[in-house]
């Protein structure tokens, strides 16, 4: 998951720094602590915060903010296309800087998150919308084949001269009959819903705009 904060660092007072800022906070991301020395992959991040200025070559390409916490001078550093590197200084006040920094990365992400969610149910119900038009479409076709149906068994139902097998027959044809009116009719009622949600879901569009377009 993105919405984690990578600590690289190998001094436990580092870590110790923002854990406690963070608590002071009552907001807690989820965070994840590697040794600049360790061999595994380092996992994809939102944030890292780096104890030292190496921008070390395992941090994934896609972590869009770095957060280098320096002893000394400005450490010139050629930042990647799209990813944004902060330098602080280790004096008085470095590690609630850094802390509210790495939060904020985090609660913006986990905001494109539900941002992607929602546009994406939205675009589910516009796809159901369609779907419901295709069906009032169809069921307007097959109730006026249906209604004609109907009424030829009926009107068959009244003659004299036949048979008891064959009124039997169309007494089935009619009442068969019904039974697809009556799914009709809960087709009829679907695409009510799905037009309902369809302008609900034009609503919310209107009303918000891009999540990702917002935060940029």
């Amino acid at each position: 998951m993105r919405e984690k904060v990578l600590i690289v660092s190998g001094n436990p007072e580092f870590n110790a720094g923002l854990l406690h800022s963070w608590q002071a906070t009552g907001l807690v991301p989820e965070y994840q602590v590697v040794e600049p020395g360790a061999p595994c992959e380092w996992p994809p991040s939102c944030v890292a915060v780096l104890d030292g200025a190496k921008l070390h070559s395992r941090l994934s390409a896609e972590i869009p903010m770095v957060i280098m916490v320096t002893d000394g001078e400005w450490v010139p550093v050629i930042a990647d296309a799209g990813r944004r590197i902060v330098q602080l200084r280790r004096d008085t006040g470095w590690a609630e800087v850094a802390a509210a920094l790495a939060l904020e990365c985090v609660l913006r992400e986990q905001a494109l998150q539900r941002g992607d969610e929602l546009e994406e149910r939205l675009s589910r119900t516009e796809r159901f919308s369609g779907l419901g038009r295709f069906v009032a479409m169809q069921q307007h076709d097959m109730a006026n084949a249906l209604t004609g149906l109907m009424g030829h068994a009926e009107l068959l139902m009244t003659e004299r001269d036949i048979s008891h097998e064959v009124r039997n027959k169309l007494g089935t044809i009619h009442a068969m009959s019904l039974r697809i009116h009556d799914f009709l009719q809960a087709l009829s009622s679907l695409d009510r819903e799905l037009r309902m949600a369809e302008r609900q879901a034009t609503q919310k569009k209107q009303n918000q705009p891009s999540v990702r377009a917002a935060l940029r």
